[in-house]
């Protein structure tokens, strides 16, 4: 009989889920991921019956797990850079890169500029 483990279960068929879509929930609103960080929030203290009153973090320390947007800000990351390797791909990071020095008003941060400024530190 095999016995199975809740956060495995957890992460094969509803992490890939969100994992699925990072680049919608990066392109998203913060109301979107919040939204997403409740659902996930609910069903790991579901699954390993945490207390009501114990903090995000430390479920997410003792399952060790990384936060929605955090596994999608490195997802897309992971994304970027080996897309960038094809040409096509460099040449528009390229030309957004240089349209985006050219306004130097800044509306919003997208998640392009967001993969720029990682890899300027």
């Amino acid at each position: 009989m095999v016995k199975l483990n809740p956060v495995d279960l957890y992460i094969s068929l509803i992490r890939s889920l969100f994992d699925y879509c990072f680049i919608i929930i990066n392109v998203g609103t913060s109301r979107i991921k919040t939204s997403l960080q409740k659902i996930q929030n609910k069903l790991l203290k579901i699954i390993k019956y945490f207390p009501i009153k114990t903090s995000i973090r430390s479920i997410h320390k003792v399952l060790k797990l990384e936060t929605i947007e955090d596994r999608s800000n490195s997802l897309f990351v992971k994304f970027v850079t080996n897309k960038s390797k094809l040409d096509l791909i460099a040449k528009e990071i390229h030309a957004y890169m240089l349209t985006r020095l050219a306004n130097l008003i800044k509306i919003f941060e997208t998640p392009i500029d967001k993969f720029l400024n990682i890899n300027k530190s």
